[in-house]
C-alpha cells in the first residue's frame, strides 16, 4: 500500500509545482513551495486519502518521501 501512496503523493506534488520529476528527498521548497501551493497540496491530499492533515502535520512534510510515509502510516 505505501508505494501506491507514495505514488499518488509524488504525482500530486509534481501537478502542483509543475516539476515533471521530484527528488523524493529533496526539499519542496527548492521545487517552489510556498504557502498557497502549501494548502492546496493538503487540501487535495486530504480528499484523496479521505483524512484530516493538521496543520502541525503538514508543517513537517519536508520531502515527498516524508509526506507519503507519514500518509501511509496513518491508513494502515
Amino acid at each position: 500500500m505505501s508505494g501506491n501512496v507514495f505514488d499518488v503523493v509524488d504525482a500530486v506534488f509534481r501537478k502542483h509545482l509543475k516539476a515533471s520529476a521530484i527528488d523524493p528527498d529533496g526539499s519542496l521548497i527548492e521545487y517552489g513551495l510556498d504557502s498557497v501551493r502549501s494548502i492546496e497540496l493538503i487540501v487535495e491530499l486530504e480528499a484523496l486519502f479521505d483524512m484530516e492533515i493538521s496543520d502541525e502535520e503538514a508543517a513537517k512534510f519536508r520531502t515527498v518521501r516524508s509526506t507519503a510515509d507519514h500518509i501511509a502510516g496513518r491508513i494502515q
